[in-house]
This record gives structure tokens, sequence and C-alpha cells, in this order.
């Protein structure tokens, strides 16, 4: 083959896109016309700033040919290993001025502007209709709300050139091999294999490690979807711990998704789709998505209905996930109006009798590390009870404080704990600094902050791999005085002591006799 077959560079528009995205697959244009990935890759690139495609032909990629080796090399028809894979930039240029780097001449075009303005790729798959393959796109920007905490590093070797982007890899099911819970579960492990250091699995071998073990009642290829006892066996066989909680209270599933994301832990959604027109609700089945990030859109954290408590967490909008039919970073935002289908989809356009498509979530699966033994609703526990405490002590004037307090709370790992304690960012004494860096502590921590409006008033730290029934309160930092004062005098008031010494908040109250 000629160089010159080997890449095109052509300008970036949707028609083009459409255009290729067919040419490359095999897939008729009517069809990819049809998929709700055209659509919404047209609107993200149109606000990342696309202006180049330069078409990589020929192009391996090692998931597709696991699952080719695995199940396409065995049929009739004889399907190509080869994908191929279009890289997208935020500048103009053109098939020329790439020759001519190749050939050693910055002249018209430098690697620097390609690696600066790389805005990632998008491997297309030679199949008849689920031709998009693995996807690293750059995300949006954060702009002080958006966040992407289970974000990785990919690198992208285009001719030699090195490029990088930062974000979660993505690929549509197939619906042979991979279902939408495999595909998810895929984009969840390429998180967790950065972050607990186990091998990414290829579709064909998640479905495959899923459906081994269990009693199905049908064939595993093509595959139908996996439960969510499969989704756990996948989960086990990295090796990781699959948590699952239920996922219908709104405040809840913010703040246990806050909790696990901002420790770079993504989690699968398992919902229900919903089609609501007026007063009618048609429910359309089931899906799974991952979920990658979120936004802190909200002004003010919503209150927990039941308690009152005000989490950060509560300043969720909008989650930012990988749907397999629609890309990656999907927005859902939270639409409390129409519960229990609370959160919206961009399935709309699939269909279209229905005024919107909307989501209600049934569980939330987290893949865990199996030392971190002590779950977030553990923490929630105690922290509701101890704020129920401060808020009793705020209404009869004995605390002052100007509001309710806002808890932070989510998992985090000793270096990240420590590292931000050397930098400074914490309101503590050079003695305090200093102990906390040199005391031993677990691997894994639950951080709990308490603040008064922009005021820290408490710091407590949690060990994440005790066991429920010890006393696994690692340390508590507390920054107002006539605050800590407050809660030193109750706790020695002997005529409370016995009551409180039965509550779960009681090792808390224990750190301010200290």
């Amino acid at each position: 083959m000629a160089i010159e077959e080997k890449f095109e560079v052509v300008p970036y528009d949707v028609a083009t896109l459409t255009r290729f995205l067919s040419k490359l697959s095999g897939a008729p244009e009517h069809v990819v016309e049809t998929k709700l990935h055209l659509g919404y890759f047209g609107d993200y690139f149109e606000k990342l700033g696309a202006k180049t495609i330069v078409v990589e032909h020929d192009y391996i990629d090692r998931d597709f040919l696991e699952d080719f080796a695995a199940y396409y090399v065995r049929c009739f028809r004889p399907y190509s290993k080869l994908c191929s894979r279009l890289h997208f930039f935020r500048f103009e240029f053109d098939a020329e001025s790439l020759h001519q780097l190749l050939g050693g001449s910055e002249e018209r075009i430098q690697t620097k502007q390609l690696k600066d303005n790389y805005l990632g790729f998008v491997v297309v798959k030679p199949l008849p209709k689920t031709i998009i393959g693995r996807t690293c796109l750059a995300t949006y920007p954060e702009e002080g709300r958006r966040r992407y905490p289970t974000k990785r590093r990919y690198d992208a070797h285009l001719f030699g050139i090195p490029l990088t982007i930062e974000t979660v890899a993505f690929q549509e099911q197939d619906t042979v091999v991979a279902a939408c819970a495999t595909s998810a579960l895929w984009s969840i492990f390429q998180c967790t294999a950065r972050l607990f250091g186990h091998s990414i699995p290829s579709p064909f071998e998640i479905t495959k490690a899923a459906s081994e073990p269990a009693n199905v009642d049908t064939r595993i290829f093509p595959n139908p979807g996996l439960t969510t006892i499969q989704m756990a066996e996948a989960t086990r066989k990295l090796p990781l711990e699959p948590y699952l909680v239920g996922a219908e209270d709104p405040a809840l599933l913010r703040a246990t998704l806050y909790a696990y994301l901002h420790a770079k832990i993504p989690a699968m959604l398992l919902v229900r789709l919903v089609g609501l027109l007026q007063d009618q609700c048609t429910e359309k089945g089931y899906h799974s998505v991952a979920v990658t990030g979120f936004s802190l859109g909200e002004p003010a954290p919503i209150p927990d209905p039941r308690t009152g408590m005000l989490l950060r967490a509560g300043r969720i909008d909008k989650l930012y996930v990988h749907d397999d039919q629609v890309g990656p970073f999907a927005k859902m935002e939270f639409d409390t109006g129409n519960a229990p289908a609370f959160l919206t989809t961009s399935w709309g356009h699939q269909w279209p009798e229905y005024e919107k498509v909307n989501a209600a979530p049934t569980s939330v699966l987290f893949p865990i590390y199996h030392k971190i033994r002590i779950p977030f609703t553990v923490i929630h526990d105690i922290l509701s009870e101890f704020d129920h405490l401060i808020e009793q002590l705020r209404s009869l004037g004995l605390v002052t404080l100007t509001q309710r307090l806002e808890w932070d709370v989510y998992l985090t790992d000793v270096n990240e704990f420590k590292a931000e304690v050397a930098r400074g960012t914490m309101p503590l004494s050079a003695d305090v600094r200093r102990k906390i860096l040199i005391q031993a502590m677990p691997r894994f921590l639950w951080r709990v902050t308490g603040w008064d409006g922009g005021s820290l008033i408490l710091d407590m730290v949690f060990d994440g791999t005790d066991i429920e029934q010890g006393s696994f309160l690692v340390r508590v930092n507390h920054s107002d005085p006539a605050f800590s004062a407050v809660i030193h005098s109750l706790a020695q008031d002997a005529t409370f002591q016995d009551q409180m010494k039965r509550r779960p908040y009681w090792q808390i109250l224990q750190w301010f006799l200290i």
C-alpha cells in the first residue's frame, strides 16, 4: 500500500464524519445516520472545537482483535480483523502538511501543535451496525463544576508521533460478544486497572467470565445481557469485590456516587428506561451505564429529605456516564419532578413519540479493592446521627455556627491525604501537621470534613480497612476552639455519657476528650 493510502486528512464536519463511519465500517450510510452516537458526536465535537480528522487505515485494535479471534473469525462471512482509527484535532491542516512533518520538516505544522490540539480518537470496527470501537476523547472543560475524577492517561501513537489524552475509554456494545452491561464494565475496568493493578479484559473475556459459573437458561454468545449476579461475578474474576447498593433514593445515590468517584472508582448504574408522555409512564426496558463523573452545579446542597443533613454531594445536578448507545460522558440530569424516573437520558430520538425518556435507577455496583471493608453506608449513618446532635446544640444556642454544617464525605488513600497535609492547604499547627505526616495510617481512608460556610470546623479520618464493630476513627482535627469546647464539655457530662456510648458517634466524641 502506498503511503498516500495509509492515511487521509480531511476537514471535520458531521457529514464527513458520517461518510467515513460508513465507508470504513461497511455499514450503509442510512444505518449510521440513525445511530444516537452520530448526533451525540456531532454536538460533542462542535463544543470541543474539532477542525481536522486524520483517518488512519489498517489499524489493529487489541480489544476487537480478541473479540475477532474468539468469535468473528469463525463466521462464514469473512469479517476483517483490521479496524480504522479517526483522530480529531482542534486546528486546520492538510495531508501535505502531515506528509512533510513525517518527512522531518516542521515548516507547515509542528509536532507540538498536534500534541497541544489533540482531541482523541474513535476506532471504527468493520461490522454491519455496531461500528463504534474503542473511543478516547477529551472531556469538556471542568469550569469549576464538572468533575471527571476517573480519568486516566491514554497514549495514541500516530505514525511515530506520541499523542496523549486524559479520559476514560468507551465503546459501543456489539450485541454479540457484549451487551450494554459488558461495555459499561469494560469502561469501568479501564479505570480500576490503573487504580488497583489488574489487567483489562476484552468484552469477550468479560462476558465469558460473567457467564461461566452462572446457571443461565440461554446461550452465552450472542449475548442478550448480563444479570446483576453475572456482573458481580465478572468483577470478582479480576479480582475485585462488587459492592451493590440500592439507587431508588436520589439523595443517597448522589452521596454514594460522590464518595466513591472521588476515589477514582467508577460505578455501574442499573436503570429502567421510562417513556414519559403527560401523566403516562411506559416501561421501555433495562439498561446499564458506567458513571464516570458529575457536575456540582447546584448553588447549595439539596438537604436529605429524611434527615435534613447537608452533604456536598447534594450539590450534584448532573451525572456523566458512558452510555454505550449514546457516547462517552453523556449527561444525565436529576429531574426529581418525575420520581421514580428522576434521571434524564439522551434516548429521546430513539422514541420520539414521548415527551422525554427518563431513567429510573434501581441499583448501583462499585468494583472495589478487597481491603476496602467499611462501606459508605456505615460512615453515612454515623455522620447522620452526629449531624443531628450538632443541630440540636445549634438550635439551643450552645454552638455558634452561622448555619447547618455542610459535610464533604469521600473515600481516599493515605498518600493523597498526607500529600494534602504536606501542601499546607489544611488549617493545622506545625506540631499537628508533623504528627499527621509521620503517623502510620491504613492505605484506604474515609475523609469527612464539616464546613460552616467557608470555614472548616471539623476534619475526621476513618480507617476504611477496619471491621464495622471496631473503633475505626483514625483522628479528628478541630479548628474552631469554641465549638470544640462545647463538644468536649458534652462528652464529659456523666448524665449523657451512658446514652451517648450507645450511639455510633461516640468514637467521635472520645477524640474531644484527648
